[in-house]
This record gives C-alpha cells, structure tokens and sequence, in this order.
C-alpha cells in the first residue's frame, strides 16, 4: 500500500514540498500578530473597531417582518421545493408558490422599512426578478401551458440552484447593511474575508453532498471532484491576493502602506491560487477515481494560520480560533 502510494504521487512530490514551503512561509508570518493582539489587550480600544458597533437603534417592526418572512421563504421553503423538484414530488408547485409568495411579501416588508439607496436594496430587485422567472416557469409547468423538455427543466432547475446561492449573498449583505460593515476603506478585506470564508463553508457542503447523494453522477462527470474544489480555491485565492491591501483605495490614503496582516493575508492569497492552480493541472485530465491531496493541505494550512492569527479585539481572536479549527 505504501509502494502504490508513492507511485501514484511520485511525479508530483517536487510540485508538493514547493507547496508546503510556501505554506510554512505564510504560517510563520502568522506569529507577527502576537504584537498587536498585546497591544489589543491593554484597555484601549483599537480606532478600527469603533466602526464595527451594534446599531443604537432599535430594530422597527417592519424590519422584523421583512427578516421573519424572507427566512421562511428563502431560506426554508424555496431550497424544500427544488429538493422535491429534484425528487418529481406532486406537491412542488405548491410549496414553491408558498414560497415565492411569502418571499415576495418579506421584499415588501423591507421595502416599507425603507433605507433603499444601498447595495442590499439593490440586490433585492435582482432577487425579485430571479423569484418572477421561477416561479413563471413553475405555473406553466403546472398547468401544462409550458412542457417540460430537455432544454427548459435545466434551465427551471439552475435558476433555483441560482436562487439557494444568491439568497446566501443576500443575507450576508443584509448583516454588512445593518451593522455598517466595510466602510472606512475596509471594501477590500470584506470581499477577501467572505469570498473565502463562503467558499470554505459551501465548498465543504457541497461536496459532502455530491460525495454521499450523488456518488454515481460523479463518475460521468470525467474529473475527480478535487478539479472543481481546487478551480474555486484558485479563483477565490485570486481575488484575496488583490483584495486584502484594499486595492480599491486611493494612493492619497493614508491605509496605503504595508501592513503585517496585509503581508500575511496576502500570502494566503498567494497560496489558495499556487495550490487551486496546482490541484487543477494534476485533475485536469485524470480520472473521476483519481484523488489528490492539495484542496485538504491548503485547508489545514488555513485552519492552522487562522487558529494562530490574533486580532486585536478578543472577540476577532476567538472567532478566528474557532472557524480554524472547524477546518
């Protein structure tokens, strides 16, 4: 057994040790913020924080209803109805209208909140046209004004996966929103920290998924499943390379300088592109039963930095500790 192992991954051992290295580089640049968390713990609350404060303003009703009923909606009874679509169960028609109207009623709730002039209320037409398209679709299917075909129950079923992905974005705008989150030229670590934190807990739901539901599909699909982890890893590594030292600010501004955590951040960065990049030349043309180990050491190396990153609030520290360590 060892014998095969070693000659399975012999021609990309060199490729894995460069990896590693990179990797033991970006953990030890990860003790640099024991400073900072000392300077954290002697009484004075660090500038950056005051930014991030629960709102002194108390939630009003129509808030409340708006958030009651996109939960319900969204969140519960749209991801049920594309399960039974899946499934070709009788009563999906039915639990997606439910749906949809009570989604629809939340959007109007939040509405009569007000506050429209922002990225959230924005986004919410979007998701009002996604939630039109499919539930369109959904009554001519019903009522047999539209056929299913090859070509159109695709595409029925992409705009409710499209829908479950995009009502995840829509929450997390929604927090960003009521706790003015990102502002203060911290767009760029906002993008960086969510895009990589997003594709870690999806990533990791996903493929449980696709690996226990759908084991045979997964043979038809030519490539292992660790392609597909580590094309994410490399495009979301992209974006936390260019985004982490808040690229989007002037050159006026007094943020532009180089920080630890913007060297250490940025290797991460660096490192999820150097290993999706690796992991999609060693899958590109293997196959299906194929398994490589990248995704999961580039995961325990960012688990590992993440546990060791201190903040400068206990609270960022704690949270750090433990999304590291659930990876």
């Amino acid at each position: 057994m060892p014998f095969l192992l070693t000659a399975t991954f012999r021609p990309h051992i060199s490729a894995m040790l460069a990896l590693v290295t990179v990797l033991g580089a970006s953990l030890v640049s990860a003790h640099g913020d024991e400073d900072m968390a000392h300077m954290g713990s002697t009484g004075t609350l660090p500038e950056e924080a005051k930014f991030f404060h629960w709102p002194e303003e108390p939630m009003g009703w129509a808030l409340r209803v708006h958030i009651a009923l996109c939960l319900i909606g969204f969140v519960a009874l749209l991801p049920i109805a594309l399960v039974m679509e899946m499934a070709r169960h009788r009563y999906h028609p039915l639990v997606q209208l439910s749906g949809a109207v009570i989604g629809f009623s939340g959007i109007v709730f939040g509405w009569i909140n007000g506050h429209l002039d922002n990225t959230y209320a924005r986004f919410g037409w979007f998701m009002l046209c996604l939630l039109i398209a499919q539930t369109a679709a959904n009554l001519a299917f019903a009522t047999r004004v539209l056929k299913r075909s090859s070509v159109n129950e695709p595409v029925y079923r992409v705009i409710g996966l499209a829908l479950l992905v995009f009502t995840y974005m829509a929450m997390v705008l929604g927090v960003i929103r009521y706790l003015n989150l990102c502002s203060q030229g911290h767009l760029g670590q906002c993008i960086s920290h969510f895009a990589r934190g997003s594709a870690l807990i999806m990533g990791s739901v996903v493929f449980l998924v696709f690996m226990r539901v759908f084991g045979p599909i997964m043979l038809e699909i030519r490539r292992p499943p660790e392609f597909y982890v580590s094309l994410i890893m490399m495009t979301v590594g992209l974006i936390g390379t260019f985004t982490e030292h808040n690229f989007f600010q002037s050159v006026d501004n007094a943020q532009e300088s180089w920080s630890h955590k913007d060297l250490q951040h940025t290797m991460i960065g660096i490192s999820w592109f150097a290993g999706g990049l690796l992991g999609v030349l060693m899958t590109a043309r293997s196959h299906p039963r194929f398994r490589t180990p990248i995704p999961s050491i580039i995961f325990i190396a960012t688990g590992i930095s993440m546990i060791i990153h201190q903040q400068d609030l206990i609270m960022s520290s704690h949270v750090h500790f433990f999304f590291g360590a659930a990876q």
